[in-house]
């Protein structure tokens, strides 16, 4: 018993690190998270900068934009108030 518990230890320890988008940033029309490892010490409440890293996240694709619902369609501009007469 106590070798199937070491075992099951042993493999939940060696899993693949888990991540949490910690910010996001806009840059150039692209869009970047900065994802950083989940910790489970004292400090898992914040990232940790030498354990982070930056994806560009990609648009979703055309199967996933269909269920999206249609944008309205721009508003036309409102005319300019000419100026009151003196």
């Amino acid at each position: 018993m106590q070798k199937l518990l070491l075992i099951a230890v042993l493999a939940a320890g060696c899993g693949p690190t888990g991540y949490y988008v910690a910010n996001v940033y806009a840059d150039q029309g692209g869009l970047y998270t900065q994802r950083c490892a989940i910790d489970g010490g004292s400090h898992s409440d914040k990232p940790d900068p030498n354990n982070c890293k930056y994806e560009r996240v990609e648009p979703p694709p055309p199967e996933v934009r269909a269920m999206f619902p249609a944008a309205p369609a721009p508003a036309a501009p409102t005319p300019p108030t000419p100026p009151a007469a003196p």
